[in-house]
């Protein structure tokens, strides 16, 4: 009996140090991110016109800073007021807000530094029509995200 029992230790030993067939698995784990799109822009400040001045700069839309999608870009509209007196709203003086010589009405940014430079411009007919006073006036810009035209 107890040489069967030495036998059956022996024959369990040899058994476990046997090598065993291992079954490889391999899985792919996805690594991800997002990065949001973020963007700067730059438009100009408040403006004092001088008097009789047929054309003011008024600075530059910028788009100093930039992480887009491709295809999307920041476009930056403006809408004018004209400049009003402020002891009689019935008197106003027109201007135009121009970009390169042309009414300035919106505009694509892609990259960083991408500009816009902008003038007023009140011709020599209305300042000589303008009646006497403190005049004012707005530029409201509205900057939006979206798919590019180009």
């Amino acid at each position: 009996m107890k040489k069967k029992v030495v036998y059956m230790l022996c024959a369990l030993m040899a058994w476990s140090s046997q090598a065993t067939a291992v079954s490889a698995e391999q899985h792919d784990v996805a690594v991800t991110t997002s990065v949001m799109p973020t963007y700067t822009v730059t438009i100009p400040a408040d403006t004092n016109i001088a008097f009789n001045a047929t054309q003011t700069d008024f600075g530059k839309i910028e788009l100093t800073r930039a992480q887009l999608e491709p295809g999307y870009a920041v476009r930056v509209s403006a809408a004018t007021t004209a400049l009003t007196n402020q002891a009689d709203v019935t008197k106003t003086i027109p201007y135009a807000l121009n970009a390169n010589g042309k009414a300035f009405t919106s505009a694509e940014y892609q990259a960083v530094g991408d500009s816009t430079a902008l003038t007023i411009d009140i011709t020599k007919a209305d300042w000589n029509q303008a009646a006497a006073g403190q005049y004012k006036g707005t530029v409201t810009f509205t900057v939006a995200y979206v798919p590019s035209d180009a």
